[in-house]
């Protein structure tokens, strides 16, 4: 929200715009993390889009393409061409975040990135880049009086023993007030099982999701005109939500869903609520109620850095001696490692071996390193959920909220709509 796409793609004075004149035979691309974004630039600045199936063949040295074009924008601007390019990659913070699903995309954007003749990373949320990207400059684009441009008069924070309970109230209410609602949960999994349930409550859904992108009303107005059509009561999304989508609503309460501690992340929900490009009344999030939240401390990010790093070189030694042994034991080298690689997922008091950080690598157990930076900053944002007053705090500095409040007073809301969740569920067969 402080106009950093803007600076670089503003017609005249954009950053790109006057290089642009300065370096005529220069490409510059904007990397965009999904295809809404792409086209919101593309609208927004006049800038050739390169989207779908379309070549790289128009005759401009500005564009603006999702990082799945990385690939194509290598082989014909330096590779054929033997073009400089300034890339500069949008909401970058996916490049850490969203490395467990997008793996090819970023790794294609990171082969290309080599190539160029310099790539700026644009983020509101850079703490997990500065850890694992070294960088010879860093620009901070900051508000005299951020409080100016806030998107929320008030956020209301709810600590709940059961969240599903909890949000069919609030969406109650919400339609009352005569307001939409936009519900953002964790992953595309979760879609299909709160579509059926916000449905089995008569209202009427729609999804924002780039799995849903086909013959999807809400997707298509999202992508062409910035707002969620007005005759939906509740639109599900997932992470496109955090990727630079931008919306105009203005009559909309941001809901996002933490079913799990070791789900939120204070990026995330930073990127979620910073989408909202028009001052609402209220946002919420539900989390769930803990019975040491208030007596917990929250411990230096340092601290759990090491003995992460501690557990991890342990079981990275492990597998490497479980490799070894296996090939002593007379087992081809492939099944030697597929026989050790099945001792990453050995829980230890609850927690795996391997963490989804350790990988083999030609024939190695080694630490990914974009990993363990994303798993270090989850181990240290999950302690947020069990003291909810911490995270305010935080959050005081990070959502544009005019206010923010925590709330634990919803338990007899959570017994009336299990009690109605009961009746509905003798009354019909399908539920």
């Amino acid at each position: 929200g402080t106009s950093k796409t803007y600076t670089m793609l503003d017609n005249p004075s954009g950053v790109f715009r006057t290089l642009s004149k300065k370096y005529p035979d220069r490409i510059f691309i904007i990397a965009c993390p999904n295809r809404i974004q792409n086209q919101q630039n593309a609208k927004s600045y006049r800038v050739f889009a390169l989207i779908g199936g379309e070549r790289a063949t128009i005759n401009t040295n500005i564009l603006t393409m999702v990082y799945e074009k990385s690939d194509e924008a290598l082989l014909k601007f330096i590779k054929e061409e033997g073009k400089e390019v300034t890339l500069v990659i949008d909401e970058a913070h996916q490049l850490i975040m969203a490395e467990n699903y997008r793996t090819e995309s970023i790794d294609s954007i990171e082969e290309l990135s080599k190539h160029c003749f310099n790539v700026i990373h644009l983020t509101a949320t850079p703490r997990l880049l500065e850890d694992y990207y070294t960088y010879n400059n860093k620009y901070f684009f900051e508000y005299n009086d951020a409080t100016i441009n806030n998107n929320l008069g008030e956020l209301f924070i709810y600590t709940v023993t059961d969240i599903d309970s909890s949000l069919i109230f609030k969406l109650k209410q919400v339609k009352e007030e005569g307001k939409q609602s936009l519900v953002m949960i964790d992953s595309n999994d979760s879609i299909e099982k709160y579509k059926e349930l916000l449905e089995s409550y008569k209202f009427k859904v729609g999804i924002l999701s780039r799995e849903y992108k086909d013959d999807n009303e809400v997707y298509d107005s999202v992508m062409n005109n910035d707002l969620i059509p007005p005759d939906y009561d509740v639109t599900l999304a997932t992470s496109i939500m955090e990727c630079g989508t931008n919306l105009k609503n203005t009559n909309i309460v941001p809901i996002c869903i933490v079913n799990r501690a070791d789900y939120i992340s204070r990026d995330s929900l930073e990127q979620k609520f910073a989408r909202l490009r028009e001052k609402n009344d209220y946002g919420i999030i539900f989390t769930r109620k803990y019975a040491l939240e208030e007596n917990s401390k929250i411990a230096i990010k340092e601290a759990i850095e090491k003995q992460l790093k501690f557990d991890l070189e342990r079981s990275e030694r492990v597998i490497n001696n479980l490799i070894s042994f296996f090939k002593n034991e007379g087992f081809e080298d492939e099944y030697a490692i597929d026989l050790a690689k099945q001792n990453l997922n050995l829980k230890i008091c609850g927690i795996s071996l391997g963490q989804g950080v350790i990988e083999i690598k030609d024939g190695v157990a080694v630490i990914n390193r974009r990993k363990f930076v994303k798993k270090v900053y989850s181990n240290y944002d999950k302690q947020y959920v069990y003291n909810p007053t911490e995270l305010a705090k935080y959050l005081e500095g990070h959502i544009k909220a005019d206010k923010i409040t925590v709330v634990g007073n919803m338990e007899q809301v959570d017994e009336t709509i299990k009690e109605e969740r009961h009746v509905d569920a003798d009354n019909e067969s399908d539920w």
